[in-house]
């Protein structure tokens, strides 16, 4: 782009005393006047598609400290909105009417061929008015904005890829014999101007804005409509056939066929809801209306009472490919055969491998073994061999009929898939390359489906953990293995001794931490691993080796006096900061490389995580619970870790898998994806009773909080102070007023003293207190014990010191301040018979890692947001070992923002788990009208008065 130079004013030539504006004795006013004085800032214009790729590219999270202004986070919301239509087929032809004259004189309009799109869906509506909402401030005609910015922006990208060949519009027709020819003919080519007098061109326009007025405005659902359905000829052989019939919307009674219809039975017209005086003028009204998009119906409508329309192969191709989307589009109803309407039914590549002859002395087949294996081609459930495919594709028909079954084959697609098997039929394929073709498809043919592999034989076990074969566990264990246990055991085992990485994940509570203490002695003599896990897991993971393999020679790279690690040591366990910082010092070639919550390298891009896969190891191991905390790229970053290049780059993985599955929710490629990890991916959850059938119940239930006076008057206060403070500010200002706002109010929920931070008493100030102590004496009276969890480390110390105070019991507390040798002991005191009746913890450092089996109940005395955390929280008591129901409580503060949060994430669980699981940031993007829906106190919030 062009380089523009802007003239500013602002600074000062003279320097001004240095000051601190949150210093409280530091000056308020500067002493010297500001003076204006020139100021260059360059600026760089963009093409319209430019600016859209742009935007939408933009990263709205902190990045290097850098943070995005909030209305470059709308206009970034924009382009991606932009973009989504255009992915979801709403380009459309369009005229766009340019303004052209002098200044002063009256503008003369010109239509010019462009592309736009469709916005006549409800739900494009309201992310329009949405976005336009969200501008800061928002303009009067922010919505017209927005929608003129969507337009040009589509029509930009239009062209870009039409000129580069992306997109396709037909072939060029020659010369232009009209001004409609040649505007079909501009659009084709990506031009920006039809070559026509203006005055020729006005009747194109309004024929053209005829033809446009279904697809972009919205019409009131009419009670009846017309449909049509689409029959394969009988045998094979012939024409198709689209039938025409009469329905009521939203009514169970069956359709009227055209043929009832003329045939005008009175009987079989006035039964049920189809009660229409004159049903023909319907039907002939609506076939006129569908003729726009449906050419063909042309030839239906010769005769005085059509039934039916007979198409050619091409256009039945053309009708499944688009025309009945168009129809639906407009209103009616489409039948199609099932094939069609299955996404699944699109050709895919197919794999079928087993073992080949193991070479002389290789007892069990790795990634270089090679594979005998063959090409088919799957449609739907059904495979043909890919020589048969080649000679379908070779007859350029679109739609096929093999085996009974018909299938719609898209020419380009199916090259693709020819030229992938060609290029790899006949090669020597080992089992390595296999796995990645499967994982991540082929670099040269990004926009193919990736292969699925369908294996054989003894490589079963890779995709069936019962097929693994058992293995015996070592002698030397100090325990005994469950039956999963034992299977989880020995698929890693085989997962290594075939040189692949893999990932244990196991639902909390299942014993992760035996498992790999058993791998670790099975595979003892071979080298040293090296362990990395948070700081307090450290202890943790000494404490279990030392009780469940003494034999183990365990290294703990930790503290001050670091050097290199021990070259006798069996296992070296250290922490993720220091595998960051001692790159040096672990520089040497591990047997293996294990890593505990692995999802701590999630963001692949971060220095931690780069510093792990830069470790150098024979072998890798990750263990998780949750390999997909908020996206799907979580998972990339593992798997990047655990065999590198396997699969793809994060780019094309976001093109195979990501986008498709979290935008649009393919099926499909998300059956691709669960076959691709399942070689190396094990999970098995708690709630399937062949894992743990001696894992006892757990209850959950929320309990409703009611607020005090002296709450209800703090929360108002603080309300009515921040939401005017949150609507005047705009950017990274306004997103961290909103964080602190909802924490401010978390701690008013809590208790008037939290949110003081006074040393005031507590008692009966608080009704989430007061509740709290009502159930936590019926569980101390039973002679039971209870974990209470807060997301604030103060608030546990004082909540701690405030029930061993009201009940007279011994009632410890962990938090982030808590050393390891503390926590430790702390968590070997809480398991003895004599051990604290309560432990108050906070979330973040209570919250994985430790085993608290002697509670049987589980209070969430402050909500975290984030499910995957909570529930995380909850299995320190809800784990192997339990014997007993486990009850969790979870207090909210009724009429509050806990309560409208909390009925959100009941109402969006799928999105919870996605989006609200990278915490609390979804909340700043709300308008300011959205955020006093959510926080303004409510009538049933207080207590009453006496």
């Amino acid at each position: 782009g062009a380089e523009t130079d802007l003239d500013m004013h602002g600074g000062s030539d003279d320097l001004a005393p240095a000051f601190d504006p949150w210093d409280d004795a530091a000056p308020r006013v500067l002493t010297l006047p500001p003076r204006l004085s020139p100021w260059r800032v360059s600026a760089c214009v963009l093409r319209p598609s430019e600016a859209a790729v742009l935007l939408a590219n933009i990263p709205t999270e902190v990045t290097g400290g850098l943070h995005a202004a909030g209305d470059l986070v709308v206009w970034s919301a924009v382009s991606r909105f932009t973009l989504s239509l255009m992915l979801r087929g709403r380009l459309v032809p369009s005229l766009l009417r340019d303004s052209r004259g002098d200044e002063g004189s009256s503008a003369r309009a010109t239509p010019r061929p462009g592309w736009g799109c469709a916005l006549d869906a409800d739900a494009d509506a309201r992310a329009l008015e949405q976005l336009g909402a969200a501008l800061a401030p928002a303009p009067p005609a922010a919505r017209e904005h927005i929608t003129r910015f969507v337009n040009t922006a589509a029509d930009g990208l239009a062209r870009h890829w039409l000129s580069r060949g992306v997109l396709s519009a037909g072939a060029e027709t020659g010369a232009p014999t009209s001004p409609l020819q040649a505007f079909i003919d501009a659009l084709r080519a990506g031009k920006p101007v039809v070559d026509a007098p203006a005055e020729t061109l006005a009747p194109l326009a309004e024929a053209f804005d005829s033809w446009c007025r279904p697809l972009t405005e919205p019409v009131k659902p009419p009670d009846f409509r017309t449909g049509f359905r689409l029959e394969p000829p009988a045998g094979g052989e012939g024409a198709w056939t689209v039938h025409f019939f009469l329905e009521c919307v939203n009514e169970s009674e069956p359709h009227i066929t055209a043929a009832e219809i003329w045939e005008g039975s009175p009987v079989r017209l006035e039964r049920g809801p189809l009660n229409l005086d004159r049903p023909h003028a319907h039907l002939l009204a609506d076939l006129g209306r569908a003729l726009r998009v449906f050419p063909a119906l042309a030839r239906a409508l010769t005769s005085a009472t059509p039934v039916c329309c007979a198409l050619s192969l091409d256009e039945a191709a053309t009708f499944v490919r688009s025309t009945a989307w168009l129809l639906q589009e407009c209103g009616f109803r489409v039948l199609l055969p099932t094939w069609a309407a299955d996404p699944s039914a699109a050709p895919r590549l197919v794999l079928s491998a087993h073992a080949g002859d193991l070479p002389d002395g290789e007892a069990r087949f790795g990634l270089q073994t090679l594979l005998a294996y063959e090409w088919r081609v799957a449609l739907g459930s059904d495979e043909i061999d890919a020589r048969e495919f080649e000679r379908v594709v070779a007859q350029k028909i679109p739609l096929v009929r093999l085996r009974d079954a018909w299938a719609l084959i898209e020419p380009e697609p199916a090259a693709a898939l020819l030229s992938m098997w060609r290029q790899h039929d006949g090669v020597p394929l080992t089992l390595g390359e296999a796995l990645r073709l499967a994982s991540a498809g082929d670099d040269a043919h990004l926009d193919v489906t990736p292969v699925e592999l369908m294996l054989d034989g003894e490589l079963q076990a890779l995709t069936d953990a019962r097929k693994v074969t058992p293995i015996a566990q070592p002698g030397d264990l100090r325990a005994q293995l469950r039956p999963y246990q034992a299977q989880g055991f020995a698929w890693m085992a085989d997962r290594m001794a075939r040189g692949l990485g893999a990932c244990l994940a196991d639902d909390m509570g299942l014993g992760k931490t035996i498992q790999v203490i058993t791998l670790l002695l099975h595979d003892r003599g071979n080298g040293p691993w090296l362990l990395i896990c948070p700081t307090s897991l450290m202890g943790s993971w000494a404490r279990e080796m030392a009780r469940f393999a003494p034999t183990l020679r365990v290294a703990l790279h930790h503290g001050r006096d670091r050097g290199v690690p021990d070259s006798e040591a069996d296992v070296v366990v250290t922490t993720y900061g220091l595998a960051m910082r001692d790159d040096a010092l672990l520089a040497q070639t591990w047997r293996g490389v294990a890593l505990d919550e692995a999802q701590c390298i999630k963001n692949a891009e971060s220095r931690q995580a780069r510093a792990v896969r830069s470790l150098r190891s024979t072998l890798r191991l990750a263990l998780t619970g949750t390999p997909v905390e908020n996206r799907l790229t979580d998972l990339w970053a593992i798997m990047e870790f655990l065999n590198p290049g396997m699969m793809g780059t994060r780019d094309a993985f976001n093109r195979r898998f990501a986008t498709p599955i979290e935008r649009c929710g393919d099926e499909g490629r998300r059956h691709l994806l669960r076959k691709a990890v399942e070689p190396f991916l094990l999970r098995r959850v708690k709630t399937d009773p062949t894992v743990a059938p001696d894992l006892p119940e757990k209850i959950e239930r929320k309990v409703a909080c009611i607020l005090t006076r002296e709450q209800a008057s703090l929360y108002e206060a603080t309300v009515r102070e921040r939401l005017g403070q949150i609507d005047a500010s705009a950017g990274i200002a306004r997103r961290g007023l909103v964080l602190a706002t909802m924490m401010r109010l978390k701690q008013i929920c809590n208790h008037p003293a939290h949110f003081l931070d006074d040393d005031s008493p507590l008692d009966h100030r608080s009704g989430k207190l007061t509740r709290l102590e009502e159930i936590l004496g019926g569980v101390l009276e039973g002679g039971e014990r209870a974990l209470v969890f807060t997301q604030f480390r103060e608030w546990a110390v004082r909540l701690g010191a405030h029930l061993r105070q009201r009940f007279g019991v011994d009632v410890a507390c962990l938090h982030g301040e808590t050393t390891r040798e503390e926590r430790d002991a702390l968590v070997e005191r809480f398991q003895r018979d004599d051990g604290p009746r309560v432990l108050v913890l906070s979330v973040k450092a209570g919250g994985v890692g430790l085993t608290l089996t002697r509670a049987t109940h589980v209070f969430h005395y402050d909500r975290w947001w984030n499910p995957a955390v909570e529930n995380q929280a909850t299995d320190r008591a809800y784990r192997i070992g339990q014997r007993s129901v486990v009850h969790v409580h979870k207090l909210v503060c009724q009429g509050t923002l806990e309560e409208s949060i909390d009925r959100l994430l009941d109402a969006k669980r799928d999105l919870a788990e996605s989006v609200v699981g990278s915490g609390e940031s979804w909340l700043t993007e709300m308008t300011t009208a959205e955020l006093a829906d959510l926080l303004v106190l409510n009538s049933n919030a207080v207590e009453e008065e006496e």
